[in-house]
C-alpha cells in the first residue's frame, strides 16, 4: 500500500479515551510503523477509529488486545461482521448502528443497495458455507446514448445492470483471495515509473471475489474503454517522470517546457504540412505529447487552434495510445521510423534532457532576423518577465508588443484577405465552426464606417513597437464599441466574440489560443492524483465502472444542459481519454449534449466547489444512487466507488442535504 505522509496528525497526544461504541473497522492491509506512536496493524485486525484527520490518519484502538496508536485509514474498510471475544458476540448498540462510518468500505458499492436500508453481513466461516446474500438496487433510467461498437445498446443495459444483474455481499478480504486480482496491462511498469519518480506506487489490487459478478465494462463511443485507459494511464506515468526531480529548481522545469512548446508548434506545422495518415502517424517525442496532450485537453481551444492551423480538411489526428503504450521501459525510445521522421523534418533531436539548456531562436516581428538568446533569458522573456533586444534592429521585444503586434496583423489580414481572426470561429450554442457569424461578427466590428477611423489608427500601431500594446489596443477597442454602440450597430454581434478574440491573443505568443506551459502546469496535479496511489485503478472492477460512469456523466450533461458539471476522479480519467480523440469526442458530444462540450481546467475553487455539489445533487436526483461517498472529517479519503474524488469534496460535503450524505437508511 502506498504510506501516506503524515501531516495534521503528526504530534497529537494519544487521546486518552475511545468511543467503543464507534463504527468498528477490519484491517485489510498490514501496516509496520515508523513511528512511535502509530499501530502495528494485521490483517484480520479490528479497530475502532476515534479521531480522523486531513492527512488520511486516524487514531484508533485495536479490540483484540486494546493497543491504541496512529493508522492510515487506507489499509481499513467497515467491519461488517460482529465482533467476537472469547466466544461471545459483541452486537452494535442502538447509538453505534445509526453512525456514520469514518470511511468507505472498498465494497461498500456492492452492499448499500439493502432494500431494508442495512448492509449485508457474513462472517469468514459463513460466506464458506452459506450462499451470499443477493442485494437487488433500486432501478433508475437512462436516456438513449450511442455507446459504440463493441457493446450491445446501451440504453437498455444500463437497466440490466442495475434491476437484472444481482450485486452481491461481498465476502471478508483475504490476502489469498487478493493474490487472484487482476491488473491492468502494462502496469508491471508503474511502479519503475514511479519508483524513479519517489513517487509510492498505484495500492495492490483488491481481490477478484469469485461470488461478485464483474461490472460489465463499456466502449463508449468505439474509445472510451478500458484499454485506452490503460494506455492513458501508461502515458501519465510518463508525464510524471518528466517533472523534475528537484521541485526547487523550477527555471529547469521551465526551460524543458518552453522548450517542448516551440517543438509541439514544429509537430504541428508537420502535421499540416505533411499530412501523414493517421494509420502510419509518426510517435511523437515524449515532451511534444506532453503538450499535444494538454492542447487536446481544451477541446474548444484545440478545435479551432487546429481550424486555423491544420485546416478543415486535415486528416482526423488522435493520440496514438495504443502505440505509445507497447513502447517498453522509461526511455520511450520507438524503433518504427518515428525518430528518423521527426529529425528530418524538424532538424530537432527526438528526445532532449531535463536539464536542457540549448539556446533558442527568436523572430523579430518587425525586422523578420532572428536573435539566438541564452535559454534562461528566453525562458524569463516566454514568462513574461523580461523583454529580448533585437540585434538586428534594437526593438525590445516583450509578451506584450509581440502578441499585440501578432493581433493586429491577424486583423489586417482579415480586412484584406477574409480571414477570421482567432476566438471568433465557433458558434456559441453548439462550439462548432461558424465562419458565417465570424464574419458577420468581424464586419461590424472592423470594417463598420462610423468606426473605421479608430480601426485604422489602431491598425498603424503594428509599424511602431513603442505604442504596439494591449493598453493602447484596448482603449482603441473601447473607442470602436462606444462609436459603435451609438449608431446601435452592435445588435448584431455576439456578446463574448471580441472577449473571445482578445482573450486568444492577449500576452500569447504562440500561434494558439491558450497558454500551452501553463495549461501543463494546470494538469500536473490531476496528473500526480493519477498515478500515484490515490485511485485503486488495480481493483478488478475500477475501470469498467469508470467507463459506465463516464456515460451517466454524459448523460446528465444532455439532461442538465445548464448546469456545470463536476466530475469524480474516475469519470474524469475518461472523460480526458475521450478528448485525446478530439474529433470523436466533437461528433459525440454535439450528437448526444447538441453542443461540442468544453473542458476548462482553469477553473476557480469557489465554481468548482460549488458545481460539485450541484452534480452530487443531480447525480442522485437522475440515477437514484450515490455519486461518491463522502466524508467531513478526511480531505483525502473521499471516493467514488473506489475512486477518491477531488480536493474540493470536503467544502462540497458541508453543503449536501443530510439525505444526500449516504445510501443507507
Amino acid at each position: 500500500m502506498p504510506p501516506l505522509a503524515r501531516d495534521d496528525s503528526l504530534g497529537r497526544e494519544l487521546p486518552s479515551t475511545v468511543d467503543e461504541d464507534g463504527v468498528s473497522y477490519i484491517v485489510v492491509h498490514p501496516l509496520s510503523p515508523t513511528a512511535a506512536d502509530e499501530m502495528t496493524l494485521a490483517v484480520g485486525d479490528k479497530i475502532i477509529v476515534g479521531d480522523v484527520f486531513s492527512d488520511g490518519w486516524g487514531f484508533g484502538v485495536k479490540l483484540q488486545t486494546g493497543d491504541r496508536g496512529f493508522l492510515p485509514l487506507h489499509h481499513i474498510t467497515e467491519d461488517r461482521t460482529p465482533f467476537q471475544s472469547n466466544g461471545s458476540s459483541r452486537q452494535p448498540s442502538p447509538a453505534r448502528s445509526n453512525k456514520s462510518s469514518v470511511i468507505s468500505s472498498p465494497v461498500s458499492e456492492r452492499t448499500a443497495w439493502s432494500a431494508s436500508g442495512s448492509s449485508a453481513s457474513a462472517s469468514a466461516s459463513a460466506s464458506a458455507t452459506t450462499p451470499p446474500k443477493i442485494i437487488m438496487p433500486p432501478s433508475f433510467d437512462v436516456a438513449p446514448i450511442k455507446v459504440g461498437p463493441g457493446v450491445e445498446t446501451f440504453n437498455a443495459s444500463i437497466q440490466a445492470l442495475s434491476v437484472t444483474t444481482p450485486i452481491v455481499a461481498a465476502p471478508p478480504y483475504s490476502p489469498a483471495a487478493a493474490s487472484t486480482g487482476s491488473a491492468p496491462t502494462g502496469s508491471s511498469s508503474s511502479s519503475s515509473f514511479l519508483k524513479k519518480k519517489g513517487i509510492p506506487p498505484p495500492a495492490a489490487p483488491m481481490p477478484n471475489l469469485p461470488n461478485v459478478p464483474p461490472v460489465q465494462a463499456l466502449n463508449v463511443d468505439g474509445v472510451v474503454n478500458v484499454r485506452n485507459a490503460e494506455a492513458h494511464l501508461g502515458l501519465l506515468h510518463r508525464f510524471v517522470v518528466l517533472e523534475p526531480h528537484d521541485r526547487f529548481d523550477q527555471m529547469a522545469d521551465w526551460r524543458y517546457l518552453c522548450r517542448a512548446e516551440l517543438r509541439y508548434l514544429k509537430w504541428l506545422n508537420f502535421l499540416a504540412t505533411q499530412r501523414p495518415h493517421p494509420d502510419s502517424l509518426p510517435l511523437p517525442p515524449i515532451d511534444v505529447a506532453l503538450m499535444w496532450h494538454a492542447h487536446m485537453l481544451n477541446p474548444l481551444r484545440y478545435y479551432e487552434d487546429t481550424s486555423f492551423i491544420l485546416g478543415a480538411s486535415a486528416p482526423e489526428y488522435s493520440m496514438p495510445l495504443q502505440r505509445m503504450h507497447q513502447l517498453e521501459g522509461l526511455e520511450y525510445d520507438p524503433q518504427d521510423g518515428s525518430q528518423s521522421v521527426w529529425t528530418s523534418v524538424t532538424d530537432e533531436p527526438y528526445t532532449i534532457p531535463l536539464g536542457d539548456q540549448t539556446p533558442v531562436s527568436v523572430t523579430c516581428p518587425w525586422c523578420m532576423k532572428e536573435t539566438l538568446v541564452d535559454a534562461d533569458v528566453y525562458v524569463s522573456f516566454r514568462m513574461k518577465d523580461t523583454g529580448i533586444s533585437c540585434q538586428d534592429c534594437g526593438v525590445i521585444l516583450t509578451a506584450d508588443n509581440v502578441s499585440a503586434k501578432r493581433f493586429l496583423t491577424d486583423c489586417t489580414l482579415y480586412l484584406t484577405q477574409a480571414r477570421p481572426v482567432r476566438g471568433s470561429i465557433l458558434d456559441e450554442k453548439t462550439q462548432t465552426v461558424n465562419t458565417t457569424k465570424a464574419m458577420r461578427d468581424l464586419d461590424i466590428l472592423l470594417k463598420s464606417t462610423a468606426s473605421a477611423a479608430a480601426i485604422n489608427n489602431m491598425l498603424l500601431r503594428a509599424n511602431d513597437a513603442s505604442t504596439c500594446n494591449w493598453t493602447s489596443i484596448e482603449n482603441d477597442m473601447k473607442e470602436v464599441i462606444g462609436t459603435l454602440r451609438k449608431g446601435r450597430l452592435l445588435k448584431g454581434v455576439r456578446r463574448s466574440t471580441l472577449t473571445k478574440v482578445l482573450k486568444a491573443y492577449k500576452y500569447n505568443m504562440a500561434p494558439t489560443s491558450i497558454d500551452l506551459v501553463a495549461a501543463v502546469l494546470r494538469q500536473r496535479p490531476f496528473t500526480l492524483k493519477m498515478v500515484s496511489g490515490v485511485v485503486d485503478w488495480l481493483e478488478r472492477d475500477a475501470l469498467p465502472r469508470a467507463t459506465q460512469r463516464y456515460h451517466k456523466f454524459i448523460t446528465l450533461m444532455a439532461r442538465e444542459p445548464s448546469k456545470f458539471l463536476v466530475p469524480t476522479l474516475d469519470i474524469d480519467l475518461m472523460w480526458h481519454t475521450h478528448q485525446l480523440f478530439p474529433n470523436k469526442y466533437r461528433s459525440y458530444t454535439l450528437s448526444n449534449v447538441r453542443q461540442v462540450v468544453n473542458h476548462d481546467d482553469g477553473v476557480d475553487d469557489k465554481t468548482l466547489d460549488d458545481s460539485f455539489v450541484t452534480t452530487t445533487k443531480l447525480w442522485k436526483r437522475h440515477f437514484r444512487e450515490q455519486y461518491s461517498y463522502l466524508n467531513k472529517e478526511s480531505k483525502w479519503f473521499r471516493r467514488a466507488p473506489r475512486s477518491v474524488f477531488p480536493a474540493y469534496a470536503t467544502y462540497a460535503a458541508s453543503q449536501l442535504p443530510a439525505d444526500a450524505t449516504h445510501v443507507n437508511r
